[in-house]
């Protein structure tokens, strides 16, 4: 877990941390290229046109009330604690959509 780690001041800085997008479209999109233990902040891109879903591997974009993902729209995001990789998932109503991505 980055987030435990610190430069020793005591002050719980963070030492390292990554950043980068993703293209979403239409169909179902895994996160990629998280560590287990780290924490994941998701940003939907500002020039998004439609909404991007964020669920399991079945996330569906507001079209199934058991599989519907968590919605972002554009310029919105949200932060998840990733216990394990390959859990999380996209989706969007438009293709060519950007997540962005910061990890700690």
């Amino acid at each position: 877990d980055r987030f435990s780690q610190s430069d020793g001041d005591g002050d719980d800085a963070i030492t390292s941390f990554n950043t980068r997008s993703q293209t979403i479209g239409t169909g179902t999109v895994p996160l990629t290229g998280v560590v287990e233990g780290t924490k994941v902040q998701i940003k939907a891109g500002d020039a998004n046109s439609g909404t991007l879903y964020v669920g399991l591997t079945d996330v569906t974009a507001n079209t199934n009330p058991d599989t519907d993902g968590f919605p972002l729209a554009a310029g919105q995001g949200t932060y998840i604690p990733i216990v394990q990789t390959g859990i999380i998932h996209f989706r969007s109503t438009q293709a060519n959509e950007k997540v962005f991505i910061l990890e700690v």
